[in-house]
């Protein structure tokens, strides 16, 4: 689903085992195809440089509910961390995709991932631990 200038996906642990795997890839996959495809885009940042997009990725329960008017709704902490790690990805010399602890001590034997810092998020007590997920072993 999309809303605006963002794309929500949700890959099912329950019926997909790799599901955190494949999640994890397509954001990294996507990065780099926005990236190669940007430069020749019309569509320019203000300051005139091709515009970026920036990935989150996290693992946990969620709600997923269909609203009037045929909108889906994902309702739930994962999904407010993933919203919060796509807003911090990419900025202040952080990866392009970032990663909730869940994601990456699943997934530390397939990919590389940048030290970890930590993440205030809005309406929970404590951080997050995140990282940049840097590629695959």
């Amino acid at each position: 689903n999309y809303d605006s200038d963002a794309f929500f996906a949700i890959w099912e642990v329950n019926h997909d085992p790799d599901a955190a795997e494949h999640a994890l890839s397509f954001a990294m996959e996507a990065s780099e195809v926005v990236a190669q495809v940007a430069p020749s885009l019309d569509l320019r940042t203000p300051d005139d440089e091709p515009i970026r997009m920036a990935w989150g990725v996290t693992l946990g329960p969620a709600a997923v509910s269909a609203l009037a008017g045929g909108q889906l709704a994902v309702l739930g902490d994962a999904t407010n961390v993933a919203w919060k790690l796509s807003a911090v990805a990419g900025r202040e010399g952080r990866a392009p995709v970032t990663v909730s602890s869940p994601i990456e001590e699943a997934l530390r034997d397939r990919f590389e991932f940048s030290e970890p810092e930590d993440l205030m998020i809005k309406g929970r007590l404590g951080s997050e631990r995140i990282f940049g997920a840097l590629g695959r072993r």
